[in-house]
């Protein structure tokens, strides 16, 4: 089913584009290991500013108090939005000014369920407060860097310099065996991606498509599958480098959906020991 697609607006200055902005965007999530792991190898290394679109759970602490940590956390902070998230109904209410809310929900499947819906609407709250400080700054951010708060990182991310701005970067994680073939086997993901601005406009507006009804519909998509019929939709080429990063083991008080959030590495940090074999693996290749 083919929709008019919609064209990405980027502001224009008279400065030219210059630095990288990273963003976060999802569910509060603070561990001081996991936290620091993301602050010395992706914020540090590719000197960075940061914003970031936060949910917390019903009766959690106080807003303010949050946003005081993470800013503390990360001095480099620009922009960041604590919330709480919209329910189900409220989020098909944004959805019906689309004119195809009875359409998505035939559509089925997980791209378009609640958790992940709740994802695009962060994602794209998080652009909302990018665009706004680049007024106040007087230029386009060069770079785009998407990522989450519970990636442990074990090497620096590859510098900016030596990924063509023209691909959208995304670490590269194998099938679940983790083997390594010499094949381009990577699978393709939306916990990280590199990303330049007219990237970041499609990448991280999928929100925007579904309202607006220009989103690629398809039956029964899982997320990932979505995130590649959007790149495509836009003629955007997807590379890869080493994934020397994992998802963290599902801490207490986190609230982890994904259906393999139940396990854990041997040592309580990983959430699974394949990811930290797969991370450290990487690393030692680089060195």
């Amino acid at each position: 089913f083919k929709v008019q697609r919609r064209v990405p607006v980027v502001l224009d200055f008279a400065s030219a584009p210059s630095g990288a902005a990273l963003f976060f965007a999802g569910q509060w999530r603070m561990d001081a290991f996991v936290a620091g792991s993301v602050r010395q190898h992706v914020v540090e290394a590719l000197v960075a500013n940061v914003f970031g679109v936060f949910s917390l759970p019903p009766r959690a602490q106080d807003p303010q108090a949050a946003e005081r940590e993470f800013r503390a956390f990360f001095p480099r902070v620009q922009g960041a939005l604590f919330t709480q998230d919209l329910s189900q109904a409220s989020l098909e209410e944004n959805l019906k000014a689309s004119g195809r809310l009875s359409f998505y929900l035939a559509l089925g499947g997980g791209a378009l369920d609640g958790v992940q819906l709740l994802f695009y609407r962060k994602q794209s709250r998080c652009m909302d407060l990018l665009s706004g400080h680049e007024r106040i700054r007087g230029a386009r951010y060069a770079r785009v860097v998407f990522t989450r708060l519970d990636l442990v990182w074990v090497a620096d991310h590859p510098p900016l310099a030596v990924l063509r701005p023209s691909v959208v970067w995304i670490p590269c994680s194998h099938t679940p065996d983790t083997t390594y073939t010499g094949v381009c086997d990577c699978l393709l993901d939306d916990k990280h991606a590199v990303l330049d601005r007219a990237a970041a406009e499609v990448y991280l507006r999928r929100w925007d498509d579904l309202t607006q009804g220009c989103a690629p519909s398809l039956p029964h998509a899982g997320p990932h599958f979505f995130l590649g019929e959007t790149l495509r939709a836009h003629n955007l080429t997807v590379g890869w480098f080493p994934a020397v990063a994992g998802v963290a083991c599902c801490l207490r008080g986190w609230r982890c959906s994904s259906p393999y959030s139940r396990g854990c590495s041997s040592d309580g940090l990983w959430r699974s020991s394949e990811l930290r074999t797969h991370a450290q693996g990487c690393a030692e290749l680089l060195r």
